[in-house]
């Protein structure tokens, strides 16, 4: 049989008009070139079907002319290509997939069935967004929201005391990974909850954590508070419970006792932090005035008793309030309670 050996080298010179060059080169090719200057694969010496995709470079043509080519055979380069059940498979240790999105659109959208008004979303400023296309936002966009008819549940299978966990951490350093202490008053976290008022979604209540007194190296004196808004729409703080255990109501009423032998015939003036106030002297008192608190909140209960007979009690108000029904003596081992109503600024004696 008769054969023609062609050395491999670069491509030569473009011929002179009328010829074509036909010439070997260092990828094993055979090409030609025409007195034009365009070369062209040969493709008499190329693999099944390359030269049908060499001549018509369609994606099926691509798609016969691979060997292992599994998929539909419908190549797309440019925007919006379509992969259905494509599975990704990393090895490295580096980032799997990279999105870089210098536009205004989505990261991503996850879509369970086509034109889904549910979908989950990733937008262009990795906000995480399950059940709409795109962030609502309240004082600010939350950077993780549900919008569920349900809600969202969390789970822990483990053999122990243990339940689930949420954590909440916050450091004054704007750089993460480094550390800057946290000052007194400084919010650890809120927890708000807003309402529709048929126009917009209004904050009703929120639940915070806060330093409560100076920061150490190992221990973060918390306290916690509870605010809701009044009728007026005015955000209040309700109960706080404090680094010290003490529960407060309205920020200034403790839960708390005080007890104490005042001289006969003075005066005490009780506080907010005071809601029992306890005589322990056992012997008689003639004249003894206590004035309840001043600046009182709804409801607030103050409770007074004494192991010695009180033979004249003036109960009045470290304030402008008015007191109703309040005793003018006290048996021995005996005690009294007062509660408070705003709308009257009463003190009105309880029984």
């Amino acid at each position: 049989m008769g054969q023609h050996l062609l050395p491999e080298g670069a491509a030569p010179s473009t011929p002179a008009a009328g010829y074509v060059a036909v010439y070997a080169k260092t990828d094993g090719l055979l090409y030609s070139k025409d007195d034009a200057g365009v070369e062209t694969v040969v493709t008499s010496v190329l693999g099944a079907n390359v030269g049908t995709f060499l001549a018509t470079p369609s994606s099926a043509n691509l798609a016969a002319a691979l060997t292992d080519e599994t998929g539909s055979g419908a190549a797309v380069f440019g925007t919006a290509p379509t992969l259905t059940n494509a599975t990704i498979n990393a090895a490295s240790n580096g980032d799997a997939i990279t999105v870089t999105n210098t536009g205004t659109g989505n990261c991503l959208v996850v879509n369970d069935v086509a034109g889904d008004t549910t979908p989950f979303v990733i937008d262009a400023n990795g906000r995480i967004i399950q059940g709409y296309s795109g962030s609502i936002s309240l004082d600010q966009p939350a950077y993780m929201q549900n919008h569920s008819a349900s809600g969202q549940a969390q789970f822990r299978w483990v053999n122990d005391v243990n339940g689930t966990y949420t954590y909440y951490a916050r450091s004054r350093s704007p750089t993460i990974g480094s550390f800057s202490p946290l000052t007194v008053n400084d919010i650890i976290s809120y927890h708000r909850f807003y309402g529709d008022d048929g126009v917009a979604f209004v904050e009703a209540a929120r639940v915070s954590v806060a330093v409560d007194t100076t920061v150490s190296t190992g221990v973060m004196p918390g306290r916690y508070i509870i605010s809701t808004v009044s009728e007026t729409g005015v955000m209040t703080e309700a109960i706080r419970v404090d680094s010290s255990q003490r529960t407060l109501l309205k920020a200034a009423h403790a839960v708390s006792a005080t007890f104490a032998n005042p001289a006969n015939g003075s005066t005490v003036t009780l506080t907010n932090s005071i809601s029992h106030y306890q005589r322990t002297g056992s012997g008689t008192a003639s004249s003894l005035t206590i004035n309840l608190p001043a600046n009182p909140v709804h409801g607030q209960v103050v409770s007074v008793g004494s192991r010695g007979d009180i033979t004249a009690l003036t109960v009045g108000s470290a304030g402008a309030d008015a007191i109703t029904d309040a005793p003018t003596t006290l048996a021995a081992g005996g005690y009294f309670e007062m509660i408070y109503l705003p709308g009257s600024a009463t003190w009105f004696r309880k029984g």
